[in-house]
């Protein structure tokens, strides 16, 4: 609902219902300048982590999923586009992203939706359960050199919300790519055990089962994939237990 309401949120009242909060000056400075690759979770508000920062910041490209009833994708678009923010459906996106960042400009993506193990994907685990998620952010971060740094918004006892933003995550261009998602999502998992409440449980965030891996450890839903286990068995070895 506050999605709906962003439009009344105005950069002279923006303290009024945002806190900056950066754990280094490192983040501080991807935070303010947006010379990065912003990863967050549909944890809090973040609708308004996105909107909020726009505003105090400058607009960042998005990517967001399309939904089946299409005029309802163009209510949201129209929405999550205030305060100059540039979003982009998933068709194309690496392209027109790197584009963008190299042209100056910032990115984000949210980390914690499955994606297909074929659709550029690494296996990562998350709360000790392997999940197929989209390379998308390491991607960018590897091939343009921007720092990638997690962020989120958690609501404050007073109401406000602090847009929160954490060190970058260490990259170098050998780095593989699945190591540098599992240290992003490392990063975040603590805050959500912290405030689970905030966090979107409800999507399918494990649909696969990793060989050998016991049924009753995962939720109902979850499947076996062969293509799934080529990437698990690719990746898992990356990840100490």
């Amino acid at each position: 609902m506050e999605l709906f309401w962003g439009r009344r949120l105005t950069a002279e009242k923006w303290d009024e219902y945002f806190v900056l909060e950066c754990d280094t000056p490192a983040a501080r400075e991807a935070a303010t300048t947006g010379r990065c690759i912003f990863a967050t979770a549909h944890c809090g508000n973040f609708e308004w982590l996105s909107l909020g920062r726009a505003l105090k910041f400058g607009p960042t490209m998005i990517i967001a999923q399309d939904f089946k009833n299409e005029p309802l994708t163009a209510v949201f678009r129209r929405q999550r586009s205030l305060n100059g923010q540039m979003i982009i459906p998933q068709e194309g996106a690496m392209l027109k992203l790197f584009r963008h960042l190299k042209k100056g400009g910032s990115a984000a993506a949210l980390v914690d939706l499955n994606v297909h193990p074929e659709q550029s994907a690494v296996a990562i685990r998350r709360f000790g359960c392997w999940s197929s998620i989209s390379v998308l952010h390491v991607a960018l971060a590897a091939r343009t050199g921007l720092p990638l740094v997690p962020a989120l918004a958690l609501p404050l006892p007073d109401g406000r919300w602090q847009l929160r933003f954490m060190d970058p995550i260490p990259m170098t261009p050998d780095t593989p790519w699945q190591e540098a998602a599992q240290r992003c999502w490392d990063v975040i998992e603590p805050v959500l055990k912290a405030h689970p409440a905030h966090w979107m449980w409800l999507y399918k965030h494990w649909r696969y089962l990793p060989p050998e891996a016991p049924a009753e450890d995962y939720p109902d839903y979850a499947n076996r994939s062969k293509a799934f286990d080529r990437l698990y068995i690719q990746n898992a070895g990356s990840v100490s237990d």
